[in-house]
């Protein structure tokens, strides 16, 4: 089985998640098979992830929302209507080596985002670096932690927190 790094939000809770071509691991007590750890770990997992109080950037206490998929723009409000409607599709994509959902409309706006926020160089190749992987097809209300001092939400939070942590390793020289 080849593997990628380990996905570092659930070795605080002492269980790693081990990304293959094929299948995700967890070692401890549980195990998946599904590429993306955040959507398909079984509930016993989720909890733990969940447990988490703080903001990863900000460490502010964070609440409990109702969110549409999308990792950007998923807890306005407004979102959760046009979820509703139809509005959107939404797609998983990986951008600065890091998996993120987004709606179709965040895919186009992402660029917008200046690179510095994301710990990256001004030079950092997001247009480029913008990879799709899969559509989410079965778009609905979900719930997720929110930091309303960053106003986003904890999926958004984990990404940026990852990207920030990766650094410069995805600039341009």
């Amino acid at each position: 089985m080849s593997t990628v790094p380990v996905v570092k939000v659930i070795e605080k809770h002492r269980l790693r998640c081990v990304l293959s071509d094929s299948a995700c691991e967890v070692v401890g007590p549980v195990t998946c098979t599904d590429r993306n750890p955040f959507q398909a770990i079984p509930a016993a997992v989720r909890w733990l992830m969940m447990s988490e109080s703080h903001c990863p950037i900000c460490y502010a206490p964070l609440e409990v929302r109702d969110v549409t998929p999308c990792w950007d723009c998923g807890a306005n409000p407004a979102e959760i209507d046009h979820l509703a409607h139809g509005r959107h599709t939404y797609a998983e994509v990986r951008i600065y080596g890091a998996g993120i959902v987004l709606c179709d409309f965040c895919q186009v706006d992402f660029g917008s985002y200046a690179a510095e926020y994301f710990g990256q160089g001004r030079r950092a190749l997001l247009g480029q670096g913008i990879t799709f992987v899969r559509e989410i097809r079965e778009s609905k209300v979900s719930k997720d932690k929110y930091c309303a001092v960053c106003g986003r939400r904890l999926a958004f939070l984990r990404f940026l927190a990852n990207v920030r942590e990766r650094g410069s390793e995805n600039q341009i020289v």
